[in-house]
């Protein structure tokens, strides 16, 4: 949770035009929460505008997360609001000073730490803490009888974090014209914990959700319960946090997607390996359960990425055979059917001159990925039918990828 950094575009790193990430302040449950705001500079208060919520793991601030997910490109790429909420800390006294003595200890707590706690219905048993005390355990139910006798640590229990999103929500919808039917979440580690809280609550506005490493946290009741909504589901079989049969924090996760497919009325799913383009010792799965539209349900399943490295920017030690952002996009926004590069148009006299010395020119207009020989997208941004300058390019072959409201477009071009 804490230590999860994952990026959903292992491809985004154009810097934003003229708009900035701006903090908010607002008061909810007679307490003020803080949350980013981002809007696209091709955005005014006339456009009907998608919204993504963005929810950060245990641990992190929203800025941070802000900057590690590279959310202005994002937001730019999808022309849509960007909203990233931030947890409190662990507002329950005995939660915290029981953390902070297990870590004067030495004890090590693998992805727990008490800031920035989302009110997820997250939930670890009393015995995961006594098993690690030895002779000392007796002690545990004297110095904290009422965690003794719940038999059970909830993070941030009396945190309503459904609320804290509605509000944040409400308040740009006040301000913007949003598109309510593309009203989207995406979580990573705990937050993705928060995002299927949010998710199963009665009040959520949300019409679509992402997870990365996350998992349903144990006070979230799911009795009877579906989501309703597309999900997309990220998750390593390497996980050492978020275990991917289950552990501290969760059942096993190919179960809980399961679980949610069938609730979602689902039938079976299709298996696809996605081809291994890059030589990186991972391989990926993905499995489409039979689903209508309203209610699809995608999980990639990764065999080897470790929680700390899944999902990361640089392409060096994670994932590379697909692009996650590009696949949430497709995914949230309804392009179901566009699954992989191979699936682009061919369009060769997008591009010119070609072989480039230093400024490539394209005729289209949209987001784009400069691609080399091993799969590695190494240059990307927004591209308005103007320049690219690849000046710094090394000489070789590669493959300019640009996407719009058109489709996926690609052409092969030589430095």
């Amino acid at each position: 949770m804490r230590i999860c950094y994952p990026i959903l575009s292992l491809a985004l790193a154009a810097s934003a035009a003229q708009a900035e990430m701006t903090t908010k302040t607002i008061s909810v449950d007679s307490q003020n929460r803080t949350y980013l705001v981002y809007t696209p500079a091709s955005v005014s208060k006339t456009d009907t505008t998608p919204l993504i919520l963005f929810m950060h793991p245990n641990g992190m601030t929203a800025s941070q997360f802000g900057t590690a997910f590279n959310i202005q490109s994002v937001s730019d790429m999808t022309k849509s609001i960007a909203l990233v909420p931030e947890a409190l800390d662990e507002q329950d006294s005995d939660i915290k000073s029981l953390y902070n003595s297990i870590q004067a200890m030495g004890i090590s707590t693998p992805g727990l730490s008490i800031t920035n706690v989302w009110g997820a219905g997250v939930s670890v048993s009393t015995s995961v803490i006594t098993s690690k005390l030895g002779n000392m355990s007796s002690l545990f139910s004297m110095m904290y009888p009422n965690l003794a006798k719940s038999g059970k640590i909830q993070f941030n229990k009396s945190v309503n974090d459904v609320n804290f999103v509605n509000a944040i929500i409400n308040e740009t919808e006040n301000s913007y014209k949003i598109d309510t039917s593309k009203v989207f979440m995406i979580g990573a580690s705990m937050g993705g914990a928060m995002t299927y809280k949010y998710a199963y609550d009665s009040s959520s506005k949300i019409k679509g959700a992402a997870v990365i490493c996350g998992f349903i946290g144990a006070e979230v009741d799911t009795t009877g319960k579906s989501l309703n909504i597309p999900i997309c589901i990220f998750h390593s079989q390497a996980d050492s946090i978020v275990y991917y049969k289950g552990g501290t924090f969760s059942g096993s996760i190919p179960e809980t997607v399961a679980s949610i497919a069938a609730r979602n009325g689902c039938g079976n799913y299709t298996e696809t390996d996605v081809p291994n383009i890059a030589d990186d010792t991972l391989s990926i799965k993905r499995y489409d359960y039979a689903c209508d539209t309203t209610r699809r349900v995608r999980f990639f399943s990764i065999d080897n990425a470790t929680h700390q490295k899944f999902l990361v920017s640089d392409y060096k030690t994670g994932p590379n055979d697909i692009d996650y952002y590009q696949e949430v996009y497709k995914f949230l926004f309804g392009e179901q059917n566009a699954g992989s590069v191979e699936e682009t148009m061919a369009d060769a006299n997008m591009i010119y001159p070609n072989p480039v010395k230093e400024i490539l020119h394209t005729t289209r207009s949209g987001f784009y990925s400069i691609v080399n020989a091993k799969g590695q997208s190494i240059k990307s941004g927004w591209v308005d039918n103007g320049n690219i300058d690849l000046s710094t390019l090394a000489k070789g072959s590669y493959v300019f990828l640009l996407k719009n409201e058109n489709g996926y477009f690609s052409a092969k071009f030589i430095k």
